[in-house]
């Protein structure tokens, strides 16, 4: 098990204070203030590291919550995003199978990070949070579309839904 960082400082502090004190024989007053006042500040910040360790702080941020794998390269998930919006204004079915898991992720990450809402555990706070609009795609019960066929959102209309994920 490595040693603590401040035992080893203590240790040499201790090394210095016996160099000091047999090169500068007069002073040796002078030089014990400074190695008490040495080790006193080694062993409060030793102690404030122990206290910040163990206990939560609530100035850190919230955990994010993996929803599965993510891509290593960001440029290329972005095209696949792009292109997963291109066609879904074509079909209901693309748009249920994939744009809406990538929105339900960013909806989810947002809402938890900015308010502190679970999108499927608080759907009341989390559609008023993201509106009617993005709510009717993003809900957690939302089936798959009895006719395959029907298109899907508008360019215009998942802009929106964009536009709002973002404001949150």
């Amino acid at each position: 098990m490595p040693r603590p960082v401040w035992v080893v400082v203590g240790t040499l502090a201790t090394l210095v204070l016996i160099v000091v004190a047999w090169l500068v024989p007069g002073q040796t007053n002078l030089v014990a203030r400074a190695y008490i006042s040495l080790i006193a500040g080694i062993a409060i910040s030793a102690r404030v590291r122990e206290i910040l360790d163990a206990s939560p702080s609530a100035s850190r941020p919230p955990r994010r919550r993996r929803r599965g794998p993510r891509s290593r390269n960001p440029l290329k998930e972005l095209s696949r995003i792009e292109a997963t919006l291109s066609v879904s204004p074509s079909s209901a079915k693309e748009t249920y199978h994939r744009l809406r898991p990538i929105l339900r992720e960013i909806a989810a990450d947002r809402l938890e990070v900015g308010r502190r809402i679970d999108l499927d555990d608080d759907p009341v706070r989390a559609h008023a949070a993201l509106g009617d609009e993005a709510w009717a795609l993003l809900r957690p019960d939302v089936s798959i579309p009895e006719d395959r066929s029907l298109p899907g959102p508008s360019l215009i209309r998942s802009e929106e839904i964009v536009a709002t994920l973002e404001a949150i």
